[in-house]
């Protein structure tokens, strides 16, 4: 048994996208895996939807990808906040 805790460090990405863009975005996203959230936010920095990625996003997948095409229409650029895991290990 070891008594080392894990700890990781997060970081965030910010990318501005065309609404018709935002949905291949967000699947390049979760595809790559290291994502812990996703916050979308209008011109005004309003947030308009935080999508928390967890083990079961791939279930859910679908679902969020219409709510965050839906909020997209809407609009015409969305800007992406990634919220990543960095997976080098501590030393």
């Amino acid at each position: 048994m070891s008594n080392a805790t894990e700890t990781r460090r997060t970081w965030t990405e910010t990318a501005e996208v065309a609404s018709g863009e935002m949905v291949d975005k967000l699947k390049e996203i979760v595809k790559a895996g290291n994502a812990r959230r996703i916050i979308l936010r209008n011109g005004e920095d309003d947030r308009l939807l935080e999508i928390p990625l967890t083990a079961g996003v791939a279930a859910a997948g679908a679902v969020v990808l219409v709510a965050a095409g839906a909020v997209a229409a809407l609009l015409t650029r969305v800007r992406l906040e990634v919220v990543r895991n960095d997976d080098r290990e501590e030393q």
